[in-house]
């Protein structure tokens, strides 16, 4: 097969004679050699590149056309006098590029079609006799004629508005097992404000209503404590809480849905997470073991900084 920027060497010449009658005939060799991609060099004489599987198309229609009593000469030709290579890849071209900006025309009428909304039965058949036709042109499209590449630029267009949505995969969440995590110890960094009093709320309300808290810098977080909300910590700790941060999120969602909660009271909960605004008493006992609720209650440093009650407990 020849490829797009190819120059014809070696050119296959077919000097065909046909009688005048049957008529049939001539019709018959003319249809054959438009189907085969064979390109007129005069009157009785048509071009084809020199490759196995064109030489035997040539072969074949040669004794088609003896044996109905007409003349026809195969031969190999590696140039033609007063015939540029340019002229012989034009003679190629030519005819190719008329058949693309016909199917191009077509794809641009389907195109509309789309955007009507039409049938989409009668389009995806439409469709099919496209594909099939531009599969005919381009198996004898030679040396690559320019006028494929709006057909293929439309074929992509066409593809992309009629490419069915793929189907959202939604993955099983694991849940939570929460008799594992009665009984013991939760551990976060000191200085908690309303998010993560909220979280604390979430624990004692819906896990463990003696869960004990601990407050410590992520490094000294005690092996034993499951920690929440705290930067760095890993995915994969015990019981599968943890995360950047991401404990608030995690705690929300899995005890809200893990836990058998009515729908009423789960809408609620998440409600009130979601606003980290938890029971306004347990707020105020918080506040009275040390731990401050926001900033605007934090005792401050000389400087402006944060003073930190280390509310170990």
């Amino acid at each position: 097969m020849f490829h797009e920027g190819m120059e014809p060497a070696t050119l296959l010449l077919l000097l065909v004679g046909v009688p005048p009658t049957p008529s049939s005939l001539r019709v018959r060799v003319w249809r054959r050699l438009r189907a085969l991609g064979a390109v007129p060099l005069k009157r009785t004489a048509y071009l084809l590149p020199d490759t196995p599987e064109r030489y035997e198309d040539f072969q074949w229609l040669a004794q088609e056309i003896q044996r109905e009593g007409g003349d026809a000469t195969l031969i190999r030709v590696q140039q033609i006098e007063n015939v540029s290579q340019g002229d012989v890849l034009r003679l190629f071209h030519e005819p190719r590029d008329h058949d693309y900006r016909q199917l191009a025309a077509r794809y641009r009428k389907v195109l509309k079609k789309l955007e009507r909304k039409s049938s989409a039965k009668s389009t995806q058949e439409e469709l099919a006799r496209l594909a099939k036709d531009h599969q005919r042109i381009r198996d004898v499209d030679f040396f690559g004629a320019t006028g494929g590449a709006e057909v293929r630029r439309l074929e992509e267009v066409v593809a992309m508005r009629t490419r069915r949505p793929e189907p959202v995969r939604r993955e099983d969440r694991p849940t939570l097992d929460l008799t594992k995590l009665k009984g013991r110890r939760w551990v976060t960094r000191p200085r908690p404000h309303i998010d993560r009093i909220a979280s604390a709320w979430l624990i004692k309300r819906f896990i463990d209503p003696d869960a004990q808290f601990v407050f410590a810098p992520p490094a000294e977080f005690p092996r034993d404590a499951i920690p929440f909300d705290a930067p760095g910590v890993s995915s994969g700790h015990a019981c599968g809480i943890g995360g950047s941060s991401g404990w608030r999120k995690s705690c929300t969602r899995q005890i809200c849905v893990t836990a058998s909660i009515p729908a009423r009271r789960r809408a609620a909960s998440m409600s009130r997470c979601a606003r980290c605004s938890p029971p306004q008493p347990m707020i105020t006992r918080f506040s009275r073991k040390g731990w401050p609720c926001s900033k605007g209650s934090m005792p401050r440093r000389r400087g402006g900084a944060h003073h930190d009650p280390d509310p170990l407990a």
